[in-house]
């Protein structure tokens, strides 16, 4: 769909809503054509929805250019819109820069750049039109360092530069979707939540307490993730968890026993730009056994035993989150300690699209799935 198909189909288009209520046609062509976007499609649609004011499709209009930025930008294809289009991208506040599904840090730093660009290829001089877009440029979030860094490379914007850096402290418009700002901790489900009549019931203590995010700052990402397997009655358990942090912060829940009384352990290492966005756990009366899944579609695990029964609801809050730390609680059995409630935080952007994230509360703490089997079994009465 090049830039004339598109032209003649916003004519057709706009002959059509003067002549008859075609709401549902609308609906029904912008799920088409959504379904089928592609980045020289998503690049030509610009005036369209933006004629249309068709937000739906805009969505992913700019999530398609997003996920594809690098791309892109390598291609020149942002060069070829007219200032009033290009306008438009720069100013959705859904627009970003992502890897591999997650938006890159301070990524408001790429749109500059990408503004500068767009200056050079189209020999834009006038002032009037580069304070413009300069306008709509989210400065404040980049920080400063980086912001001179990005006006060095670019030759266009040399002459803003006083400008550009009083906007930087002046200047503060409404943030990105997916800006660092717009950051924010979650918390999601919880699981092997014992009740407390069973901790007496199966000689537990509870031993520790821990929740990470109290203790990591929110723009930090774990690099090392570690798992260590202990038995208990003959199931092969999560014993604990450790996480070595980029900026170098190592977490270590639970205690290791004896060397004898482990019987695995296992850490593996996050590349650049790569997270953790999805786990996966079976559980019962302890974490029996756990899986991580990454961006980059690596996966680890399981690790642990085939015991418990796996949880539905082992899914991040939103396509866009990953893991950012851990929480739960450390008890102590016969051999070994070992992970019997965890949960996990995980990194939202944006206040929309997390409504059907789980309350957390007594009502999971009284769930006792499983631990019927376990008296069964252990002929505990």
């Amino acid at each position: 769909m090049d830039t004339t198909v598109v032209s003649n189909f916003a004519t057709k288009f706009k002959e059509a809503t003067d002549d008859c209520d075609v709401q549902p046609l609308v609906i029904q062509c912008q799920n088409i054509i959504i379904s089928n976007i592609t980045i020289s499609t998503a690049i030509s649609l610009i005036s369209f929805v933006k004629q249309f004011s068709l937000d739906k499709m805009s969505d992913a209009v700019v999530e398609c250019i997003s996920e594809n930025f690098k791309v892109v930008v390598e291609n020149g294809l942002l060069n070829q819109l007219p200032h009033e289009d290009f306008k438009f991208l720069l100013n959705n506040e859904k627009l970003a820069v992502f890897s591999h599904g997650i938006p890159v840090e301070n990524y408001e730093a790429c749109i500059l750049a990408t503004l500068g660009n767009y200056l050079s290829a189209n020999n834009v001089d006038k002032e009037e039109f580069v304070l413009d877009l300069l306008g709509i440029i989210r400065l404040s979030d980049i920080p400063l360092d980086m912001l001179e860094h990005v006006i060095k490379e670019c030759t266009e914007l040399h002459a803003f530069k006083a400008c550009i850096c009083q906007k930087h402290r002046t200047k503060t418009l409404t943030s990105r979707k997916y800006s660092q700002s717009e950051k924010h901790l979650i918390s999601f489900q919880e699981y092997a939540s014992i009740p407390e009549r069973y901790l007496e019931r199966y000689k537990l203590d509870v031993v520790s307490y821990f929740n990470d995010s109290e203790l990591i700052a929110i723009n930090d990402k774990p690099k090392t993730i570690g798992v260590w397997i202990v038995r208990w009655e003959g199931y092969a358990v999560v014993g604990g968890l450790y996480i070595h942090y980029q900026i170098g912060t190592h977490l270590v829940h639970g205690k290791k026993p004896a060397t004898h009384n482990i019987l695995n352990e296992q850490e593996f290492t996050l590349q650049e730009d790569e997270v953790v966005s999805k786990i996966k756990i079976w559980h019962g009366m302890f974490i029996d056994n756990i899986t991580f899944v990454t961006n980059m579609g690596r996966k680890f695990g399981p690790y642990g035993g085939n015991g418990g029964h796996r949880s539905d609801l082992d899914i991040p809050p939103s396509k866009r989150g990953y893991f950012h730390s851990f929480k739960g609680k450390v008890v102590k059995h016969r051999y070994a300690n070992s992970i019997a409630y965890l949960q996990f935080n995980w990194i939202a952007f944006g206040g929309d699209g997390y409504m059907e994230i789980l309350p957390t509360g007594s009502v999971f703490r009284s769930t006792t799935s499983g631990l019927e089997e376990f008296d069964r079994m252990l002929n505990i009465n």
